[in-house]
């Protein structure tokens, strides 16, 4: 993905990550990312352009609270193919989940749309963690 390719997350672009069990298929839960907002107890913008100038290496969302359904952070990287990256973490009583742990076998997917037609998409099926209190998974 390129950077253009992100949008601009600070000013306009709205970004839903969607997690769905695929055998249904059935959402489990989706976290939206505002543009232009203002996260935390001491507001600061939600939103940060990762680079020189801002945005050319990608864009970095923090809420300290995770007052969206549970988002704590998303960072987006571009790069050549299999090189950009996206990480998300959601966190805290705020996130929107299944109860833990998810039912095995796992088939899960994934996705990360924004409002300028971004689209990112993962497989899971074999998860790090997957207990009462924690999931954690790379993708497939």
């Amino acid at each position: 993905m390129t950077a253009d390719a992100l949008g601009e997350p600070t000013s306009t672009t709205r970004y839903a990550l969607c997690v769905y069990e695929t055998s249904g298929p059935t959402l489990l839960t989706r976290l939206d990312a505002a543009p232009d907002g203002l996260c935390g107890a001491n507001p600061q913008p939600c939103w940060k352009g990762l680079g020189n100038p801002a945005g050319s290496k990608g864009y970095q969302y923090k809420d300290p609270l995770q007052a969206t359904g549970g988002l704590a952070t998303l960072i987006l990287k571009p790069g050549d193919a299999g090189r950009s990256r996206i990480t998300v973490t959601g966190k805290k009583d705020n996130l929107v989940l299944p109860p833990l742990p998810l039912a095995e076998p796992l088939a899960l997917r994934a996705q990360l749309k924004s409002s300028v037609g971004f689209c990112a998409e993962a497989s899971y099926s074999i998860p790090i963690t997957n207990s009462a209190s924690a999931f954690r998974a790379m993708s497939d």
